[in-house]
């Protein structure tokens, strides 16, 4: 039993080694004792608790398996499913339907439970990123609360134009803020439905 957790001891460093994880800054985004950690890491205790452990992953943004080296946090390749190609980016962040039938490749490292549409980046449509770029936006739409802050394709109402923007909260409850790189923003706008843009990448 000792060898196996001299082993994990070992697996546990290397990993730590790899991120370049310092002990005291992890332990204190874990929530955890600095001491913990560091008695661990010296032999003076012979393992850490599930509690722990958990923590610690969860903090590294990885499995309790990869710490101690049973198991890697990325499964095994797989062949990327081709993503459709919803729309095209155009100018000021706006969002016009493609009427042809194209898939482009998936991005390596999304989940691959997770639905997602692709946008063509149009000339200067989401300057300063590239045109000929790819933007990637879940299928599923989400409550416009969960995406305050963060970069999504939204549905605004009545209209229904679509566009590529940050949402804030407005001055009102159920009404919103929109920012954009290169367009002014639209203020205490209705939002009819909001996708989370979740990767923005060069396909070549």
């Amino acid at each position: 039993m000792a060898a196996k957790k001299n082993q994990s001891r070992d697996s546990f460093k290397a990993f730590m080694e790899k991120r370049g994880l310092k002990p005291h800054p992890w332990a204190k985004k874990a929530g955890v004792r600095s001491s913990t950690l560091y008695n661990y890491l010296s032999g003076v205790s012979e393992s850490l608790t599930a509690d722990t452990l958990q923590k610690l992953a969860k903090a590294a943004g990885t499995s309790v398996d990869e710490l101690l080296g049973n198991a890697p946090a990325i499964p095994k390749a797989t062949p990327a499913q081709p993503v459709r190609l919803d729309a095209v980016v155009g100018i000021y962040g706006r969002m016009f339907a493609v009427d042809t039938e194209e898939f482009v490749q998936r991005p390596v490292g999304l989940p691959p439970d997770v639905e997602v549409l692709a946008a063509r980046i149009d000339k200067d449509g989401l300057h300063p990123i590239p045109g000929g770029w790819t933007l990637f936006f879940e299928k599923q739409p989400r409550n416009p609360e969960e995406l305050v802050g963060k970069l999504a394709v939204v549905q605004v109402a009545p209209q229904n134009q679509r566009l590529v923007r940050e949402i804030h909260r407005g001055t009102q409850k159920g009404l919103y803020t929109l920012t954009a790189w290169n367009a002014a923003l639209l203020s205490d706008v209705e939002i009819a439905a909001a996708h989370a843009v979740v990767s923005i990448v060069q396909i070549l």
